[in-house]
């Protein structure tokens, strides 16, 4: 199994989106939902299911992509939603350490939204 390296802005992430959402789906179905062809689908799905993030069951013959159980688990996202309230609340009180060119707000809270996600990056690195 390989490490993730999904990217919040890309395909792969809105198809997991999709998937944890609907609790599983097809291809054809993820794709409909997303409106974008199969094949862009299908190119991004190998790595999700290498990372495992989805899960590929078979259903009367037909390829179902199911999440990863603990992503859909009611404990575990609480665990984790705490966790992030607790990250931003811990970022906020510190917003004199972001810096952006611009100064506007919207500016600062992307760059902090970013700077969030790379510490959990690099705290996942080990």
């Amino acid at each position: 199994m390989t490490k993730s390296t999904l990217d919040p802005n890309t395909t792969a992430l809105a198809i997991l989106k999709v998937i944890v959402e609907s609790g599983g789906s097809n291809l054809y179905g993820i794709s409909k939902k997303l409106k974008v062809p199969n094949s862009k689908i299908s190119y991004h799905m190998p790595a999700l299911l290498e990372s495992g993030l989805v899960v590929c069951e078979e259903v009367e013959g037909e390829k179902i992509y199911v999440p990863q159980p603990i992503l859909v688990d009611p404990e575990f996202t609480s665990v984790v939603e705490k966790a992030l309230d607790d990250i931003f609340v811990a970022a906020g009180n510190s917003p004199g350490k972001v810096f952006v060119s611009s100064g506007k707000i919207n500016d600062v809270e992307a760059a902090l939204e970013n700077c969030i996600r790379a510490r959990i990056i690099l705290s996942l690195d080990v």
